[in-house]
């Protein structure tokens, strides 16, 4: 009767040695084909991005070139059409003034703007993770949701 049990047992433990033997293996297996498809992906975004950035370059340049040729044409643009289209990283007089107005208005006492610098930031629309972010933090503000009295 022992040995009848001792068999048992010795079976059941073969058993899991060869399951986990066999499972290491398509794991391992699995895991070399993970392994080789996803380093097509890099690549393929590799060669994308790199794509890209040679357009960008290219436009870039051409870019360059067509503004030193219609450097007369487009200084007219820009004082006929405002300070909407001048370059992004640059704050007009009457936008400094602007801004001191509307933070007078805000604060009601006279304020003296010292500097105003814009801020490189990537387009909003572009980045999901960004607005859903600021969503999240927009949410958490909402007084009526987390159900306080006043």
């Amino acid at each position: 009767m022992a040995n009848m049990y001792l068999l048992t047992a010795t079976l059941v433990i073969a058993g899991w040695i060869v399951l986990l033997i066999a499972l290491r293996r398509g794991l391992a297996r699995r895991c070399d084909e993970l392994r080789l498809e996803f380093r097509r992906q890099i690549d393929s975004l590799s060669a994308s991005v790199t794509a890209l950035e040679r357009t960008i370059a290219t436009r870039n340049a051409s870019a360059q070139g067509e503004s030193t040729v219609t450097s007369a044409g487009a200084a007219s643009e820009d004082v006929a059409q405002g300070p909407l289209t001048q370059a992004s990283d640059e704050i007009t007089p009457e936008i400094l003034a602007a801004i001191t107005k509307t933070i007078t208005a805000l604060l009601g006492r006279k304020v003296h703007v010292r500097s105003v610098k814009l801020l490189a930031t990537p387009d909003a629309a572009s980045n999901p993770w960004a607005q859903n972010g600021r969503a999240v933090i927009q949410a958490s503000h909402n007084f009526s949701q987390r159900k306080r009295e006043s």
